[in-house]
C-alpha cells in the first residue's frame, strides 16, 4: 500500500469512528501531488457520505498548490475558503425543499454561478460566516428562520447590506410582497419557476 493510500486509509477510519473531522492547515508547510490527492479525495468522500469536516486554518500554500494543478474548483464549495479573485459570483439559495435546492443550484451551476446551500434561515447565517456571497435567493417559509427574518438578518450585515435578495416562494400576495421589500428583498419570484426566468433575474439583478 503505497503512502497515499495508507493516508487516505487512516482517514476512512477515523470516519467509521466519528461523523466529523477537524483539519487544521495552518502548519502545513509544502503541499505536493500525493497531498493533492489524499486532501481532494477526502473532501469528496466526506461530501457524497455526508460527513462533516471542518477546514481549520488559512494556508496560502495549500491554495497555491490547488491552483496550480487546476484542482482548486474540485474541492467541494462547502469546504473550501472562497478566493473573490479568481471565480464567478457567488449565490445563496435557502429553502427547506431539497428538491427546490438542487433545482435552483443546478439551473444556476449551468448557468456558470457557484452555488451556496442552505436548509433554512439559521443554516444560511451560519454559512455566511465561510463564504462571501454575491446574491441570496430564499424561500419564505421555512421552519427554525423563515426568509423575512433572514433577509433582516443579512441587511443588518456591513458587507451585504446592498446585495441583491430574491425571495423564490409559492406566496403571491401583495401584502406578502410588501412585507418582503420592506424587510430588503430585491426581488420576487413565484414558484413553480421556469430555469430561463430565473437566470434572466440573477443576471439583471448581478450587472
Amino acid at each position: 500500500m503505497s503512502e497515499v493510500e495508507q493516508t487516505r486509509q487512516t482517514l476512512l477510519d477515523a470516519f467509521e469512528q466519528s461523523p466529523s473531522l477537524v483539519l487544521d492547515l495552518s502548519a502545513v508547510e509544502s503541499c505536493d501531488t500525493a497531498g493533492l490527492q489524499v486532501l481532494l479525495s477526502t473532501l469528496k468522500y466526506s461530501e457524497i457520505h455526508d460527513k462533516k469536516i471542518t477546514v481549520q486554518g488559512d494556508n496560502e500554500v495549500v491554495h497555491e498548490a490547488f491552483s496550480n494543478a487546476g484542482e482548486w474548483n474540485s474541492v467541494p464549495s462547502s469546504r473550501r475558503k472562497r478566493r473573490r479573485s479568481d471565480m464567478s459570483k457567488v449565490i445563496m439559495t435557502a429553502d427547506d425543499s431539497t428538491s427546490m435546492r438542487q433545482m435552483v443550484s443546478f439551473t444556476l451551476k449551468q448557468a456558470g454561478y457557484d452555488v451556496v446551500e442552505a436548509e433554512d434561515g439559521v443554516d444560511a447565517l451560519s454559512k455566511l460566516t465561510n463564504d462571501t456571497i454575491d446574491m441570496l435567493i430564499t424561500d419564505l417559509n421555512m421552519p427554525n428562520m423563515n426568509g423575512l427574518e433572514l433577509i433582516r438578518e443579512v441587511r443588518s450585515r456591513k458587507e451585504y447590506k446592498f446585495i441583491p435578495i430574491v425571495m423564490l416562494t409559492t406566496e403571491s400576495e401583495s401584502g406578502k410582497k410588501l412585507e418582503g421589500k420592506k424587510a430588503g428583498a430585491t426581488g420576487w419570484i413565484v414558484k413553480p419557476f421556469k430555469p430561463p426566468q430565473l437566470v434572466s433575474v440573477v443576471k439583471k439583478v448581478l450587472k
